[in-house]
């Protein structure tokens, strides 16, 4: 969401988009909602509930102040996850990537509550090996407290992205 008013609230930036989760009743009124992010654009792209009841979102973000912390570049995104309870209550957050774009576009939660996200990365540093070229195709997989346990780019000289991914 970019706004601040009406139904949203806790927008962080002006004319900024944040993650923005809504707990609606199964009729569909609106019980709760909360925003997660900084100042800058925090895009999220995907969502996912854990096994003991948590929710993962990953995406982008352009922030290093609000909830997000640990950005790795100051003029491009990182793939940013947050973990939130069913309160809404923020848990943890991560910004996993390198000095350039890194985005996430899809996320599953794991059997041992962590989760693996794929998505593009452009960065030859930071949390990412292997690298080649143009954007790679990006795969990290992380603990249920959001550490990294690896982050991979598979590809060759041209663009790679992930666009979707399964636990087998």
């Amino acid at each position: 969401t970019d706004s601040g008013d009406g139904d949203v609230s806790g927008h962080h930036g002006t004319y900024d988009s944040d993650f923005w989760v809504l707990k609606l009743s199964a009729a569909g009124a609106l019980l709760s909602n909360k925003c997660y992010g900084g100042t800058s654009d925090d895009e999220a792209e995907a969502i996912e509930l854990t096994q003991d009841g948590k929710l993962y979102i990953a995406g982008r973000t352009y922030s290093n102040s609000g909830d997000v912390s640990g950005i790795h570049g100051t003029s491009y995104t990182d793939l940013w996850v947050i973990k939130i309870d069913t309160a809404l209550g923020l848990l943890a957050q991560k910004c996993v990537g390198g000095t350039n774009t890194d985005e996430a576009m899809e996320l599953v939660c794991t059997a041992d509550n962590g989760c693996i996200i794929t998505g593009r990365s452009y960065s030859t540093d930071g949390d990412l090996t292997g690298y080649h070229a143009g954007s790679d195709l990006l795969v990290a997989k992380l603990t249920s407290d959001l550490l990294v346990e690896w982050a991979k780019c598979y590809g060759g000289s041209e663009t790679e992205e992930g666009n979707s991914i399964v636990q087998n």
